[in-house]
């Protein structure tokens, strides 16, 4: 038995059925998924990284649970199982002792029958499993009165309350992280599927003022990090359709991970291009695939991809390579 969840165990039987369980938790999963939706509304729009947005499911998840846990037990109805009781046994020098076996004694004592009825009572057992999940102690347990059924029944919604917030939490924030990461994925690739082409320092700044961007050919420098021999930045996305445009962030490169993660991922295919264009495609595919590209300045190699993944890039990769064997003549 899970030592984590006992009064969960004896006294909310919806929270232990694995389809019931399953169902309370999808419940509040999906409405949690659902707010979250309607308050962040484009989720690559509103988070420039993943990171960004992760770290933001996570406090919103902390304060929608702390929330949504003083409503936990609305659903979650609580009963003592008295079927769970009766299968408990203690084999000890004075016997196999079992719940149903104290009836017998009481019996045997010549108790009136009211009496062990009403020590068998529901509410009476709901008094003597709660003290007895609080004290394990037997000597403790009898070394104090009793408390009343009220106070019994306190003690279990809270700790009920407390053992199933955890499981709670968990849920929904692995629940939430995965569906607003692939929903935050799924917008940045289908956004950010054409090959980035280069820009001249005058095509930045152009587009820059256009979107309201702050720069001039004075601030260039300190706006943006560019890479004038790919014509490309390092510091801001280049994608038009992205939301993010030519807006300068330290964390560039968090905004990009997501694609260079990509198994088939062209790594320093602009590099490449700007050195083999001459040499035509077949060359420079070549090269990227060769894998001879990556891995300096100490950093991790990732495997190269296949020549096949790049077969959807060939008009993209073609405009490159005229761009480069245009911008090489000026």
């Amino acid at each position: 038995m899970n030592e984590n969840n006992l009064f969960t165990n004896f006294f909310c039987s919806k929270a232990i059925d694995p389809e019931l369980r399953k169902s309370w938790l999808e419940k509040h999963l999906k409405a949690v998924i659902n707010d979250f939706q309607k308050t962040h509304g484009q989720l690559l729009e509103s988070f420039f990284t993943l990171d960004d947005l992760l770290a933001n499911v996570k406090i919103y998840v902390m304060h929608h649970v702390t929330s949504l846990i003083d409503t936990l037990l609305d659903d979650l109805s609580i009963a003592v199982n008295i079927e769970k009781v009766k299968k408990l046994r203690n084999y000890a020098s004075c016997g196999d002792i079992s719940f149903p076996s104290f009836r017998t004694w009481a019996r045997e004592l010549d108790l009136p029958e009211k009496t062990i009825e009403e020590l068998y009572s529901p509410d009476q057992v709901t008094v003597y499993v709660c003290e007895a999940l609080q004290t394990k102690s037997s000597r403790d347990r009898l070394s104090k009165d009793l408390p009343s059924i009220e106070e019994s029944l306190n003690v279990v919604r809270k700790r009920v309350r407390e053992e199933n917030a955890r499981t709670l939490r968990v849920v929904i924030f692995k629940g939430v992280s995965d569906f607003a990461a692939q929903h935050w994925k799924d917008s940045y690739y289908k956004v950010h599927n054409p090959l980035v082409m280069p820009m001249s320092q005058e095509e930045i700044i152009e587009a820059a003022q256009s979107r309201g961007i702050e720069v001039t050919y004075d601030t260039f420098a300190q706006t943006y990090r560019y890479n004038s021999k790919v014509g490309l930045l390092r510091n801001a996305c280049q994608i038009p359709g992205c939301p993010h445009y030519l807006q300068p962030h330290n964390n560039f490169n968090q905004h990009i991970s997501v694609e260079r993660e990509q198994e088939q991922f062209p790594h320093a295919i602009h590099l490449i291009s700007n050195t083999f264009y001459s040499q035509g495609i077949n060359s420079v595919i070549q090269e990227v695939t060769s894998g001879n590209h990556t891995g300096t300045q100490n950093r991790r190699r990732p495997t190269p991809p296949l020549e096949s993944s790049l077969v959807p890039l060939m008009e993209q990769l073609g405009t490159l390579l005229n761009h480069y064997a245009a911008t090489s003549q000026k």
